[in-house]
């Protein structure tokens, strides 16, 4: 940005929402944008390309609104933008060990250590029915006391609290892991037929659950960490295997699909240089562009 602030024909503006990708009668080629300016002011900006890089769901969402593409029909399976929309599932254990001394206050999060026995092709997952895998790793970004994870059972103040930092500061790991999602035909993203945003346009709608995969895949990492280190006690946040989607949790990065790279138009919204097969001065770059999260 800095070197581009120096060019002569380049300028920028800060605080604009675009809210749309204007075509021309064809709807082959983009001529510009319409976006609001800080001042709540509607303009347009012709542009002869026109890069959406506002995060994966707004590409989407920017997309739908603006007509390029087909929008998936996840009856039909027909369409493309709004296919293939995959997350990830997070999930982790707190051990604690009455015999180890860790030391919270030499920690940050790249200090952390990292493991892909179980990632894709690394484990039999076909043997245990799941596809996919995931990454496990182990890091302590803070040694603050009261960011302690303490047993389950203890007290959450007063004396039974500070008793609980005395005893088991410093003698506790965290692990966390990070599983892959598969894409499913039934997961998508569309516009929303009932709720808009605050200029009338429609939302983003996101339709998604877990499926036994991930969930099995949850299980079977569970086992693992509790039979293999064998700690004093452990805290665990495991996803059951009737577990729904829960957006008060973590969901703001890796959010993958919804308009995907590749070189069938039937099933990608994208070519290999993530460029829309059907507004061809139109580049979507961003985790939109992968088809599953893996």
């Amino acid at each position: 940005m800095d070197a581009l602030k120096h060019m002569p024909n380049f300028s920028y503006e800060v605080h604009a929402e675009v809210v749309k990708v204007v075509l021309h009668d064809d709807k082959k080629t983009a001529k510009g944008v319409i976006y609001y300016d800080v001042d709540g002011n509607e303009v347009f900006q012709p542009a002869k390309i026109v890069v959406l890089s506002s995060f994966q769901l707004y590409n989407v969402h920017l997309m739908l609104l603006s007509g390029i593409g087909k929008p998936y029909n996840p009856i039909t399976e027909e369409g493309v933008v709004g296919r293939n929309y995959a997350f990830l599932s997070n999930s982790g254990a707190t051990l604690f060990f009455k015999d180890k001394n860790f030391n919270p206050y030499a920690t940050a999060g790249a200090t952390g250590q990292m493991f892909n026995d179980i990632s894709p092709g690394n484990f039999d997952g076909p043997g245990l029915d799941v596809l996919g895998g995931a990454k496990v790793h182990s890091s302590q970004a803070t040694g603050t006391p009261i960011a302690t994870t303490l047993p389950k059972g203890t007290p959450s103040w007063g004396m039974g609290y500070k008793e609980g930092l005395e005893e088991w500061y410093g003698h506790s790991m965290k692990i966390s892991i990070t599983t892959t999602c598969m894409s499913y035909r039934d997961i998508y993203l569309d516009l929303d037929p009932n709720y808009t945003d605050h200029r009338g346009q429609p939302l983003l709608r996101m339709t998604f659950n877990w499926k036994q995969n991930e969930l099995k895949l949850q299980q079977y990492l569970k086992g693992i960490v509790s039979k293999e280190l064998n700690p004093y006690s452990i805290s665990m946040s495991f996803l059951p295997m009737d577990a729904n989607f829960d957006l008060t949790k973590y969901v703001s990065t890796h959010n993958v699909g919804g308009a995907v790279m590749g070189d069938n138009l039937k099933t990608s919204a994208l070519n290999k240089y993530l460029q829309s097969w059907d507004v061809h001065n139109v580049f979507i770059p961003g985790g939109n562009a992968f088809p599953l999260n893996f």
